[in-house]
């Protein structure tokens, strides 16, 4: 608790009144126990005070004068006081600087005067921030509050020290103008008080900052949400999940991660890799293996981005070139702001999303967004699935002018059957070549089926010699499939 900022404030200010005013605190506590509000200490002065003459004269303009400064002086405490683990709480200590504070006026009217000219100081400093105590308070606020009401106690116990001299013959009016010691006081109150709304000034234009940037991504994002719908691009995800519950064992296409010509593809700065095989040999499983993992790898590095899709027989809209660039363009703009802002700038420049682009214009749109991204990964699966027509005229040149545009740092692995026309387009101008023979998926085979032998409900009641003798019939017969 020593090191509490708060306490250490409010202690010293309390050393000083007291020093001061040569009074305790602490005796002033027992008139004043209990729950403490403005009305009830103004009470209990006008019950000491009302035998005296001078008091009754002014009494009403005293009190007037008094209760607004009272009044936020609670609301202060109410904020502040949380933070003061001390036995002085900063309410009670102020309202108890007061009682003692009217106590050294003894009747005598210029002394009530005097009172009455502090107060009215005091309330046109601390009025500035009554508006602000409705809201979150921080714990720089709660600092602040914790200070000016220090300096409200140190400044009551400077005027009591002054009254209890009987150096009447400062106190006139504009009296405090006059003594530098209740002038710089005064000052100081003014300088917390307007600090304290800098302070609050800046705490608001940081929570409008944090709002407005808040609205303004909302507002990119509605407007990407546009462009993408605009691109109307089918979901390449649909393949992806599917192909990855084709997983019977999690181990399965996990061989291609380690291969040498895999890892030369990922480490290069600008490179091709083409998959090919016979039909089941699982191309479409691997190449899922492997965007998974291109997908964990670019989380954690913000310059590389991934983009896939999937040919297929079964999807009329995955066989067509145009449905290609939108699905790329769509996801590599939602990974990047820069992608983002060219897709946008697209969108603009077609009526916003009311004409549809065209091929060329897409194309372009992508080039510009591959030369300004950092390291991107593109994946597409099955090229012979793509309409023939298409691929000859668009996807084929499309693929070619990847593979050999240094300008893009791009990393383009295909896959596919070893269909004529992919070879013819593929094989001179591809970095990296693998056939997917029966030698490269025995692992995969082995461990489906040692997991399919051990854990069936049917086979897994065999005897050992008859699985044994399953397994390998069966992985020597597959030669690849």
């Amino acid at each position: 608790m020593a090191d509490n900022p708060f306490t250490k404030i409010w202690g010293a200010a309390i050393r000083r009144y007291e020093t001061d005013t040569k009074m305790s605190l602490a005796d002033a506590m027992p008139d004043l126990a209990g729950a403490l509000t403005a009305n009830r200490l103004l009470g209990i002065i006008d019950d000491e005070h009302g035998k005296f003459k001078n008091y009754r004269s002014r009494g009403e303009k005293v009190r007037n004068a008094m209760k607004p400064v009272l009044v936020l002086v609670e609301l202060f405490a109410d904020v502040a006081g949380e933070g003061v683990t001390n036995v002085f709480q900063p309410g009670k200590a102020v309202f108890a600087a007061v009682k003692y504070l009217l106590n050294a006026a003894r009747n005598i009217s210029s002394r009530y005067d005097a009172i009455v000219d502090i107060f009215l100081q005091t309330h046109s400093f601390l009025n500035r921030l009554c508006i602000y105590l409705d809201g979150t308070i921080s714990a720089t606020l709660q600092e602040r509050l914790v200070k000016i009401l220090a300096h409200m106690l140190s400044l009551f116990g400077l005027v009591t020290k002054y009254i209890q001299k009987g150096r009447l013959k400062l106190f006139v009016q504009n009296v405090f103008s006059k003594n530098d010691d209740i002038q710089d006081a005064l000052q100081r109150l003014d300088h917390l008080t307007k600090e304290e709304i800098l302070i609050i000034q800046a705490e608001t234009h940081q929570v409008t900052q944090k709002t407005y940037k808040t609205l303004e991504q909302a507002q990119v994002d509605e407007e990407l949400q546009k462009c993408l719908a605009w691109l109307s691009a089918p979901d390449p995800y649909v393949n992806y999940n599917a192909a990855q519950e084709k997983l019977y064992n999690h181990k399965t296409g996990q061989w291609i991660l380690q291969n040498t010509h895999f890892n030369a593809w990922m480490q290069g700065s600008h490179s091709s890799f083409w998959l090919y095989g016979r039909p089941g040999t699982g191309k479409s499983v691997l190449c899922s293996t492997i965007i998974k993992s291109l997908l964990q790898d670019c989380k954690s590095k913000n310059s590389s981005t991934v983009a896939f899709f999937y040919f297929d027989f079964n999807d009329s809209a995955k066989q067509i070139f145009r449905n290609l660039l939108g699905s790329t363009l769509g996801q590599l703009s939602s990974q990047s702001s820069d992608a983002a802002s060219v897709l946008k700038v697209l969108y603009a420049e077609h009526d916003s999303g009311h004409k549809q682009p065209s091929l060329s214009s897409l194309q372009h749109a992508l080039k510009n967004i591959l030369k300004l991204s950092g390291t991107v990964y593109l994946v597409l699966d099955a090229l012979d699935e793509c309409l023939e027509d298409e691929r000859h005229r668009y996807l084929f040149p499309f693929v070619e002018d990847l593979m050999l545009d240094n300008s893009c740092p791009v990393h383009l692995l295909a896959a596919s059957r070893n269909e004529t026309d992919i070879r013819d387009c593929l094989m001179t101008k591809v970095s990296h070549t693998l056939d997917l023979s029966s030698i490269l998926n025995y692992n995969d085979i082995t461990w489906h089926l040692s997991t399919v032998l051990h854990e069936d409900r049917f086979f897994s009641t065999l005897h050992s010699d008859i699985k044994t003798e399953i397994h390998n019939t069966l992985s020597e017969g597959a030669n690849g499939m």
